[in-house]
């Protein structure tokens, strides 16, 4: 999406959305759905390029780490949400909410959970994705992983060998970068 133009693309969201889900108040999946519509095309490209490199060396699966996980299941952002984009199929879970939205959700809060196992709160993008990593590594028998997104929520202090932060979207000097992460032994 061209962000830099924002009531420009709130108007492209808004028009999708009418020809998505009819006129009327849209939920937040639906508002989401309409926006993944409006991707720009060189930057689904860059992603979809990235995952075909890397599948030539390694099974590849996405864990959703940005606001887009917000408020959905995983089963919504595979098969509502991103359906209409080629890299859907490779969602493999998403990094778990700030305590303060589970909590509303009324689900257990996972920060005492973290302090205690882990010595940290939830409260950072970079320990949401430090926890997950922690509680599935093993499980999903991660060699190698990559963090891509132009937030930097204190991600680059855990993991700077593994981030490649983005200024907008997925370039093509972006996406070698994160290749080159992944294949390091």
């Amino acid at each position: 999406m061209d962000w830099r133009n924002l009531p420009q693309m709130r108007a492209k969201i808004e028009q999708k959305a009418i020809e998505l889900f009819g006129r009327g108040y849209y939920t937040d999946l639906q508002w989401k759905t309409a926006g993944s519509h409006c991707f720009l095309e060189t930057a689904v490209g860059s992603l979809v390029k990235l995952i075909e490199q890397a599948n030539e060396v390694a099974d590849v699966g996405i864990v959703l780490s940005s606001s887009w996980r917000l408020d959905c299941t995983l089963d919504e952002i595979k098969n509502q949400m991103f359906v209409n984009l080629p890299f859907s199929m490779h969602f493999i879970d998403k990094i778990p909410d700030d305590d303060e939205r589970r909590k509303n959700r009324g689900e257990e809060q996972l920060s005492p959970i973290a302090l205690i196992k882990y010595g940290f709160t939830l409260d950072t993008r970079g320990s949401q994705i430090d926890y997950w990593l922690r509680e599935h590594h093993a499980n999903w028998n991660i060699k190698n992983f990559v963090i891509i997104d132009d937030v930097d929520d204190e991600i680059s202090s855990r993991f700077a060998d593994n981030f490649v932060k983005v200024n907008e979207f997925l370039s093509p000097p972006e996406v070698k970068k994160a290749y080159e992460i992944l294949r390091k032994p």
